[in-house]
This record gives structure tokens, sequence and C-alpha cells, in this order.
């Protein structure tokens, strides 16, 4: 009945190959959700008023199951058109399934010896609203979904064709339902008994002619339907036992058909049996086949609609988000006028310079053939993603100018994430951004970058034997003042390394003792010599000596700590032959040039160190000698080594301290907006950065994060709703969620990675380290100074194998002079027992508030008296005090500021003299 002289039928298909997980989700009342349901027949009314013809194919072949729409045609022409409306129908009402396209659908062939049966299906189904009476039920095409999954080589398949009733027709019915309404009620008159005047009527009722007026009234509804369609179900079967095949296809159609209550009780649905050989080559390749029956879509969504079941599809938590195309003009600011814009321009050449069709232009200056995209101005981040599809008239991307707000990118490994940074940066470079990229790990991802840019260079710090970095991070850059240079490496130290608060107190005093020694002074901005370790060396000694005066035991204790840092370091032989330098890599140079630096083969304190080196030193500079326009870009990856959340439990005041430290350097980043460098940070763990450091960047590019927080820390940042921020969970690899500085709602993405943004094939090989070590070999022959390093002097190396505590000088008078130290032996007072008493511990914090506030003589008024009790001299009674503090300080945590401790510290010698 569908053959036709037109010519055989051309087949076209819309596959979904997602779908999202609310589609599958039960309710909290146990039931499915019924919104799809009506997308369904929405989808199946909208293919009927453009008399387009539509099938459902559901097929499990070879363990897989696979999910097309079907639409059919007599010519290309015809078929494209409803192709068309097929695609655009289902992205309309399915918003969150991802669909391939397949312009020609040849359907499945089989071997020339399995035999195959078809089973259909005839018949009105009974339209039945939502069961709201509790009782669990399965939906007639779940039970379809289910039990196909138990069968291999089975097609399941729904052809309906857009049908129209003539008027002829319902007039007719009407008729029939007239004389069988007529028929139903006969009224019989006689005389009554005992009058012969008198007429008696009874009306006798034909309970088969009451019947047959309700099926001809559901049929006169049904033709009165101004949109209709001839359904054909089929299920079919293939295997070398036709009649196993039989059966298997009947079982299918048997599982619907129970399901299913007919709308005339009388007439059940029929199921009929088909061993054609044409017919069952004609259902493999999707073209229509089998007896059909006129429905309404309500009637026909029954079978028309997705088993909400798992088909082993993929299932994807998939939002809704903003698809408008990013403004340029509105990036850029204002004064961008023109009458096309800029975004316009790109999607209007790109598309033109596809189809060849771009029409002459006047000779403009080409500033590079290399990018694939005319629009310089703009770096291409993306497509918006639709129903799971790239559009590609909606591209997705930012500025230069939209950098100096800073951008943070986040995702889980192997997301996408660096692929993302690297195509971002090369564009950056493409508009006259120098990046400096600091990266511990991915270095063949980075390096793809020397393919495109000769120019760029690579120092593999910690490795000196590939391309070695040597870098003086005691250098103040010009123009920086000196003073604030030191304070910035005290934070540096203080965040990178492993420091209490009292330690980073003395380091501040080494660096400052350190610069003077060498000339530098605070006032007035001298600056002096070269510094190199050994100075570093020289001012611990000095200060140990004459700025340590906690007492002979306590200043042992402090001293050996900044020994061990201290040695730590000078034995590190890496971090010598990296730091030790008179001259090395400035920031100035650094600046001048694109630079990778890899830092895999550094420790991660050493990692954290040279990053926080030569941020503060970027981060300084142009803070002294700023720029108009963002210039320079700083790339950190995995920058949670340097923004780490602070905590310890080694030390009293280390997470204060430490919390500091990274606040003050947060707080130089977060100033550089307007002085030329922008801030790019990477990380797959942006809960392990403080709070700040993820609230800096203005731009947010997301990848998958399958972390719950981690989700709402950074979906939150970038304006997410609830369900957004679920969606982040379930990407693909390459998928991200975005939101730029200038706009108040984020968008859903598909990435374009780098190669498929220049038109130059990048080669499939990575930059290995002879390569590196070769190509940088031409930068160390014009630069000498950058190979420059020196090993420690012997002297230094005898001290560092044997060193001693050096004989304490008498201290010059002071405000609070240092007293002798008696030191107690093991069998004296134990200072822990007395810290851990709960009535001490009660006393003790409530009167630390009162030194958080500012006044600090009660605690150390309680101290003395608990320390005159139980010091064994009355002599040492101030040491003695000092060591209780201290010990409380450490045990409970309090004061946490390094400030607060000092005024105690104050306090107890004033209210001892």
């Amino acid at each position: 009945m569908f053959e036709s002289w037109r010519g055989p039928l051309l087949i076209g298909a819309v596959e979904l190959v997602e779908i999202p997980e609310d589609y599958l989700t039960l309710s909290e009342s146990g039931k499915r959700n019924t919104i799809y349901r009506q997308s369904f027949r929405n989808i199946l009314r909208g293919m009927m008023v453009t008399e387009t013809p539509v099938g459902l194919r559901l097929e499990h072949i070879n363990g897989g199951t696979q999910v097309f729409f079907l639409t059919w045609g007599h010519d290309q022409e015809h078929l494209r058109t409803r192709m068309n409306t097929l695609s655009s129908t289902i992205n309309a009402h399915l918003p969150k399934f991802k669909s391939i396209i397949h312009s020609q659908f040849s359907g499945h062939n089989v071997n020339i010896n399995l035999s195959g049966v078809s089973a259909s299906l005839t018949g009105e189904p009974l339209i039945t609203e939502d069961n709201n009476l509790g009782i669990p039920q399965i939906d007639p095409m779940d039970a379809i979904g289910e039990v196909i999954q138990s069968i291999d080589n089975i097609i399941f398949q729904v052809f309906i064709t857009p049908s129209k009733s003539s008027k002829r027709k319902v007039k007719s019915l009407e008729r029939e339902y007239e004389h069988s309404i007529a028929r139903s009620h006969t009224v019989v008159s006689s005389p009554e008994l005992f009058s012969s005047d008198s007429q008696k009527s009874t009306t006798k009722v034909s309970a088969r002619s009451a019947r047959e007026a309700e099926r001809l009234n559901r049929q006169i509804q049904r033709m009165s339907s101004q949109y209709l369609g001839k359904v054909s179900v089929i299920a079919t079967h293939w295997h070398q036992d036709k009649k196993y095949a039989e059966s298997q296809a009947k079982r299918v159609i048997s599982v619907l058909m129970s399901g299913i209550t007919p709308a005339d009780k009388e007439v059940d649905m029929k199921i009929k049996i088909n061993k054609g050989q044409k017919d069952f080559e004609r259902a493999l390749a999707g073209q229509p086949v089998g007896d059909h029956t006129i429905l309404t879509p309500e009637e026909a969504t029954t079978y028309f609609t997705l088993p909400q079941c798992n088909l082993g599809l993929k299932v994807s938590r998939r939002e809704e988000f903003a698809t408008g195309s990013a403004d340029i003009a509105e990036m850029q600011g204002p004064h961008l006028v023109s009458q096309e814009t800029p975004m316009q321009k790109l999607i209007r050449e790109h598309q033109e310079r596809k189809l060849g069709t771009s029409s002459p232009a006047k000779p403009e200056k080409k500033r590079e053939g290399l990018w694939r995209f005319p629009l310089e101005e703009l770096i291409f981040l993306g497509y918006t993603l639709r129903n799971g599809e790239p559009q590609k008239t909606q591209p997705q991307g930012l500025v230069r100018r939209i950098l100096a707000s800073h951008v943070g990118i986040y995702g889980n490994t192997g997301s996408g994430k660096t692929t993302t940074s690297v195509s971002l940066v090369a564009q950056a470079y493409r508009n006259q951004v120098i990046p400096t990229i600091i990266t511990p790990g991915n270095v063949g991802d980075w390096r793809v970058l020397k393919d495109l840019f000769p120019e760029l260079r690579i120092f593999t710090a910690g490795n000196p034997d590939i391309a070695p970095l040597r870098y003086n991070m005691w250098d103040v850059p010009p123009g920086v003042p000196v003073g604030k240079y030191i304070d910035r490496l005290t934070d540096v130290h203080t965040a990178a390394l492993p420091n209490d608060g009292v330690i980073s107190m003395h380091f501040d005093d080494i660096f400052n003792t350190m610069y003077e020694n060498c000339g530098w002074g605070r006032m007035g901005n001298v600056r002096g010599r070269s510094i190199v370790l050994a100075d570093l060396y020289q001012a611990f000694q000095q200060v140990a000596m004459n700025h340590i005066s906690y007492g002979e035991e306590m200043s042992r204790d402090f001293y050996g700590a900044l020994d061990a840092r201290l040695r730590s370091m000078f034995r590190n032989e890496i971090l010598v032959d990296m730091l030790n330098t008179h001259r090395g890599l400035s920031i100035l140079e650094l600046l001048a040039h694109p630079t990778i630096i890899e830092t895999r083969d550094l420790s991660p304190e050493d990692r954290a160190l040279l990053t926080g080196a030569l941020t503060a030193g970027i981060s300084e500079y142009l803070i002294a000698n700023p720029k108009k326009q963002v210039s320079h870009l700083l790339v950190l990856e995995e920058a949670h080594h340097l923004l780490k959340q602070a905590s310890g439990p080694s030390g009293y005041a280390e997470p204060t301290s430490k919390q500091k430290a990274i606040d003050n350097i947060v707080e130089m980043l977060r100033i550089q907006r307007g002085n030329g460098l922008g801030l790019v940070l990477i990380d797959q763990l942006p809960g392990s950065m403080i709070p700040e450091a993820v609230k800096l960047p203005g731009t947010v590019i997301i990848h998958t994060l399958t972390d719950l927080g981690e989700r709402q820390l950074v979906g939150r940042q970038a304006l997410c709703t609830d369900a957004q921020i679920k969606h982040i969970g379930g990407m693909g690899i390459g998928e991200a969620v975005i939101r730029i500085q200038t706009r108040n709602v984020p968008a859903n993405i598909q990435v374009l990675p780098l190669a498929e943004l220049v038109n130059i094939p990048l080669p499939g090989r990575d930059w290995n380290d002879p390569q590196v070590r070769d190509s940088m070999a031409e930068v160390f022959e014009a630069h000498p100074e950058l190979r420059e390093s020196h090993p420690l002097s012997d002297e230094l190396k005898d001290l560092l194998k044997g060193i001693r505590q050096p004989v304490r000088p008498v201290t010059k008078s002071a405000p609070v002079s240092p007293r002798a130290v008696y030191v107690s032996n093991p069998s004296e007072t134990d200072i822990s027992e007395i810290v851990r008493s709960p009535m001490f511990a009660e006393e003790y914090l409530d009167r630390v508030r009162s030194a958080n506030q500012g006044n600090a003589l009660p605690v150390a008024r309680m101290l003395t008296v608990v320390a005159s009790k139980f010091c064994p001299l009355e002599g040492n009674l101030i040491p003695f005090t000092e060591r209780l503090l201290l010990h409380a300080a450490g045990v409970l945590q309090e004061p946490k500021e390094t400030a607060i401790l000092s005024d105690i510290l104050v306090a107890i010698r004033s209210e001892s003299v």
C-alpha cells in the first residue's frame, strides 16, 4: 500500500545518541517524568501539520541499541525538506537530547542465510489518563524498551503517514450513528388492560445497537479531528530458524498489546504475521510496511514515544543555557560602531569561505595567514551548544580587554581544560599579549605552541641538562620599591615553605638584614649589588646571633628551626643551581618573549617557591610600570600549588601566617587589573585554593567537575543555577560552561581546539627534550647570562656539613632585654601538664580574648602568676613564662595572630620588671 509509481523511497534519519538524565529519573512518588510525553505528542502534531511522514525505530542488533526518527521522500529535494522539518521539530521539543543527522539512511543488511519475520499490530488504543491511584503501572513503550534488550536482532518501528478525513466520510458515519441510535431505542405502543381507549408506550433498548452507536461516535470524533495519521506498528526479527524468528517478533508485539486497552471493548487489538521477503527487506531499510490504523496524534503517541528505561544510550545532565553569541562590540566598548557587528562579520566571512562565495574585496594589509578565522580581535573559544550540537552561527569568545579581569579555567583531568588554555594563550599572543606559562606537567600540550611560534622560549626548571632556568629571585625589578619587594618575598617564602608565625617574622628579619648587608636600602629605594645564597646564610647567622632573644633554650629551638629550613635549601643542588646566580633570567627579559617555564622536575615546595617568586616579580614590576592595555599574560597551571588553603597541625600560628601571606599574594594579583597583566588560573581542584583566589577571575571557563563541592564553588562564580551546576558534572570532553565578564548569564559551549583554528596542520609528534635543548641553544648562545650559575663556596659547604650554634654575644640595651636562662631537667615541672589542665585552658582562652581586642595585660598577669608557682628558680621566671605562653599558644591554638603573640611577650616582660 505504500508503493508508489514515483520511484523508490529515500529514507533520512535523526539518530538519538544522548538522552537527559531527568528523562529516566523517577519522581518522589515513583512516577516517570510525564512532561516528555507531551513533547512527543507535539513532535507528532508538528509533523502532521506540515504533512511530513515520520517514523520511530528502535533496534537492538549485536548487543547494542540505537534509536532513530525517520522520514522519507521520493527525491532528494523532497527528502531534504522533510529532514529539515524533522530535525528542527525534534530540537524544538527535545532540547536536552543530543542527535546526529543521517541524510541518507540505508538501514541494516543481514546474511542471506537468515530468515526474517514481521509482526504488526492494528486497532484503536484507548487514551488513558495518568494513573493517580498510586498503583505501579508500566507504560506500553517502556515494556517494549525492556523486552528488546533481551532479544538480539530485533527492530521495532512505528510509521505514521499524515492523513485527512473527508467530509463525505464524516457525514456517512453520522448517518450510521443516527440509524444506530434509532435502532437502540424502539418505542412499542399497546392498549392498556381493561381500557380500550388508552394506549401504553414501552421503550425497548437494543444493547447491541447502543454499543454500535458508541463505536460510531468515537469514529466520528476521530475522523472529525483536523490531524490524522495512518499508523503502522511492526516488530521484525531474523534468525536461521524462521519459526523462532516468528515467535520473537510476535513476542514483542504481544508485550506491547498486553499494556494497551482497546478503545472498543468488543474489538480487541489484532496481531498479523508477515513472512514475505520483500516486506522484510523494506522493514530492514526503514521503509513503511505493515497494515495501518487511522489514529489521532493523542492516540498515536501511545506508540510514538521513547521508552523511559535504560536502553544503553549515553545519559547526560544537560540544562538550558544562554545561546546568544558573544558581542565583541559590547566587550570592547561603545566606541565600536558598525552596521555589521564584528561577530556578524566573522560568521559571514567564515560561511562564505566554506561555500566559496565571498565577493571580491579591496586589497588590505594581511597580518598573517596562520589563522583560519579572519577576525583577529576575537579570542575564539568555541560554539554554543544546543541539544548537544555546536551551533556554527553562534560562536563564543572574548577580546583582549577582558583578559584584564583574569580568567579561571577548571576541570577534571582529561576534561579538556589544557586544550582550552593552549588555544586561549595562542590567540592572546596573536593579539600582542605576551604569555608567561608556568606549568608543572602536560609539557607536551604546551610545547605545541613552539610549532606556531618559533620565538617561544622553553625553560626546564630543575633539569639543567635540557634548558636550564637560572633566576635570581632577590633581584628587585626596575621601578619596584625595595621595601615592598622584600615584603613580597617574605610572603612568598611563608606561603610556599612550612613556617610558623614566629619563624616567618625571623625570615623577614633575615631578608631585611641580607639586603642591608648588600647595599640595598628601603629609604630612598637604594639599589645595591647582586645577592647570592651566601649572603642569605650570612644574614641568617647575623640574625641568629643578635636578634633572637627568647632565652637560651627557646633561642636554640628557633635557631634549629631556621637552620633546618635554610639548610634544606642550600643542600638542594637543584635550587642552588637555579637560584645562585648574579644575573640569570631577569623579569624584563622574561616579559619580552613568550615563555614556558616547566616545573615538573621540582618538588611541590620548590615549585611553589619558584612560582611565587616569578609571580611576585612580574606583578610588582607591572604595578610599578603599568601598561595602558593588557600586554602580558601570566598562566599558572595547577594554581593551588601557590594559592592553596593554608592548614597544618605542626605549628599554632602556621595557618594564620600562611593565610595572611597567600592573601597578600592574591591582593597583589587583584590590583593588577588595569596595569597590563592578565592572569589565567588553571586547576582541577579549585576547592583546594583559597576562596579569594577562586573569586579573582572575572571570566570563568568550567569543564567537567564530578565533585559536588567543586562544582558549587566555581558554578556560583559563573552565576549558574542549581540545575546548571548539576549539568557541569556530566559534560563531555571539550564541553564547557563559560561566563564572560561582560555577560550576566553563563553559556554552554563546545571548545574548538587549536588545530581547528589554524590553517596549517599541527605535527602529530610532541616536542621531546632533545628538540627543546637544540631549539634553546641559540638563545643561550646569544644570552650567556641566562646560563650563569655558581656553586656554593667550599667554606659554606663545610659549615653546612657540621654546623654548630655560634656563641651568643652580649646583646645591646633594648626596651626588653634578654635574661639568663635556666635549662630545666626532665625531672622538673612539665609545662605541657600545666597547659593541658582544664582550669588553665579555660582561664587562658578567656583572657586571650582581651588580648585579641588590644589588652594583653590580663593574660600576661595570669601567665606570670602561674609561672611563679611552678618555676624552679626565681631568677628564671620570665623565660619560664615565655615558654609557658608559646607552649599554650601551640596547644590551644590561640592567639592566632603573630602580632598579638608579640604583644603578650612584651606585656610579660613589662609586668615582671
